[in-house]
């Protein structure tokens, strides 16, 4: 048996153009002799679908290319059959219209095997909007084979969910009133990182608890905020890795199971008589491989950055990007990574010396485009500040000075790389950082603008450590100098960002506490951080709230992206002890 794990990057809503990319995924796995294809959890519509999927016309677009995907996969087509995740039409007329479903694919007939039953409920997607709860993992017979095949959380998770008490162990029920061979897992699984080591032990748990073996594939990709890494992977029944697809690329994972073997060893019991404990032990020994699918925590990182960067922009139709670029550590890990996206003739960077940017940071800026060969426009700032400030001097007492000129020049930044933006047909890509827009350190309308914050998910620590590894891993790209200079936004005379925030280590490190642990004032005094430091960080914190939620599309790197995950109200004054 051999069985072809699809690892595809769909495009959202487009169920024509991914029925065609499954069609053609289909024959390759035919080309190298899979006699079963597997693709991921809503492979058809694209994860992320939102309220699409309320539209009864989305919903005839996903079963009418199911249908005719079911047409070209006929019994004289020579292709092998196809599971895969879909919308799938809720026979109860009284539940939502959809459930979030695995369907086959054979000899022209399409059947719903199994129906999604612990629905998620988090920054990734509401399920429980879209879709009814099924009540049991489905079971799959194909040529002597029985496969229970769980969606999601399904297959990892055995909590009850509020929408589907039915179903506090789905997996679980299937596997005690059905004799099982092995268990195929769709996964739509984001990347945050840790995540590929966490969803490969999950896995080997699971082959262990139910002593077969586990296949399961997930899509790959950037969906808006959202990057999913791959990582399909089949394991044996006691843990050891039979193969893997690597990470943040589409591929096609060949794996035969009857090498795995199909005995009494991998398929203990008769049926219902099997017992199972509730949950899979999370001590459970491994006696498979258990290192990383990347060796470099840094390079899945890089590679989640790059794949998101380019799907968010080439998905949204466009092919070519701007940066401005300050001379700042922020800006070269941005543009660094716009490259390795798009290619350096799609990257333009623009440099906009104020009357208070250094002359180092101009050079250095200079010296890191040329490193990376990509074309560089400088649009000086002076001559637009003058035309504000003969504007304004009238209107206000003292002139255009402090905060407000410090604004207006961010905000002169903005409109030039929005107009060259609107020019050239480009995106603009946003370079703030986690630890600046969590104090709200950066200006609305101003180095808040842009259609994607590449880095918005990563804390100041983290791209100086991301950049470090760049530079390792490809030579002195980024300047050295961009690396000592204390870090500024350089709208003032002499400005550090030391003079407004704490620095940067210890900041991070509260920001952690409160973001990624949810712990209040006293709990982070006790962490053995600074009473008075840590009241202005929360004040900033929630100050700032009303800039965050205004900022661009962010892209999701970890558990607690305040982008997704960080759900405060805007006009409120937090009395908390």
């Amino acid at each position: 048996m051999k069985i072809a794990l699809i690892q595809c990057n769909p495009l959202t809503g487009a169920c024509a153009d991914n029925a065609n990319m499954l069609e053609n995924a289909v024959m390759k796995a035919a080309d190298r002799g899979a006699d079963l294809c597997v693709a991921p959890q809503l492979a058809l519509c694209g994860p992320n679908a939102g309220d699409l999927l309320l539209r009864n016309d989305f919903a005839r677009s996903c079963r009418h290319h199911l249908e005719g995907l079911a047409e070209k996969i006929s019994t004289d087509s020579g292709l092998p059959p196809l599971l895969l995740g879909a919308p799938a039409a809720n026979p109860d007329p009284g539940g939502k219209a959809l459930h979030n479903g695995a369907l086959f694919i054979q000899e022209s007939r399409l059947e719903v095997v199994s129906r999604k039953c612990l629905l998620a409920e988090n920054s990734v997607m509401n399920e429980t909007r879209y879709f009814d709860s099924g009540l049991s993992c489905g079971v799959l017979q194909f040529k002597g084979w029985n496969f229970a095949v769980a969606i999601g959380e399904d297959a990892w998770n055995s909590r009850v969910s509020r929408q589907s008490a039915l179903a506090a162990n789905p997996l679980a029920d299937t596997m005690l009133t059905n004799r099982i061979d092995a268990i195929l897992a769709l996964a739509a699984l984001p990347y945050a990182q840790g995540s590929t080591e966490m969803h490969e032990q999950a896995m080997r748990r699971l082959g262990q608890q139910y002593h077969m073996p586990v296949l399961t594939t997930n899509l790959v990709g950037g969906f808006d905020s959202l990057v999913f890494p791959g990582g399909a992977m089949a394991l044996d029944a006691k843990g050891t890795l039979l193969g893997r697809s690597p990470l943040f690329q589409e591929d096609l994972l060949i794996i035969d199971l009857d090498e795995a073997g199909k005995s009494d060893t991998i398929n203990a019991g008769t049926g219902p008589s099997r017992q199972f404990p509730e949950e899979i032990s999370s001590s459970s020994e491994s006696s498979g491989p258990t290192e990383s699918p990347n060796p470099s925590p840094e390079g899945d990182l890089w590679q989640a950055l790059v794949l998101g960067t380019r799907d968010f922009v080439r998905k949204s139709g466009f092919s070519k990007a701007v940066v401005g670029l300050s001379g700042g550590i922020d800006s070269a890990l941005v543009v660094a990574v716009a490259v390795d996206a798009f290619g350096p003739e799609n990257v333009t960077a623009l440099m906009m010396p104020s009357p208070y940017s250094s002359a180092g940071s101009v050079d250095d800026s200079v010296l890191l485009a040329q490193n990376l060969g990509i074309a560089t426009v400088t649009l000086p700032l002076s001559p637009v500040m003058e035309g504000y400030s003969t504007v304004l001097t009238g209107t206000f007492k003292h002139g255009v000075r402090g905060l407000t000129e410090e604004n207006i020049q961010a905000r002169i930044r903005g409109a030039l790389l929005m107009a060259f933006a609107n020019e050239y047909g480009s995106v603009v890509l946003n370079t703030g950082n986690k630890s600046e827009a969590a104090c709200g350190y950066c200006t609305l309308y101003g180095d808040m603008v842009g259609a994607l914050c590449v880095i918005a998910d990563l804390y100041k620590h983290q791209v100086y450590a991301l950049c470090r590894w760049f530079n390792q891993t490809r030579g002195p790209v980024i300047p050295q100098a961009i690396f000592d200079k204390a870090p500024s936004a350089e709208l003032a005379p002499g400005q550090k960002d030391s003079d407004s925030l704490p620095p940067y280590d210890e900041l991070d490190a509260i920001l952690h506490l409160l973001f990624a642990e949810h712990k209040g004032v006293q709990e982070m005094v006790d962490a053995g951080h600074n009473r008075e430091t840590v009241h202005k960080i929360v004040k900033l914190v929630n100050k700032a709230q009303f800039k965050r939620q205004q900022a661009p599309t962010a892209l999701q790197l970890s558990t607690s992206s305040f982008a997704r995950v960080w759900n405060m109200p805007i006009a409120c004054k937090p009395q908390v002890m």
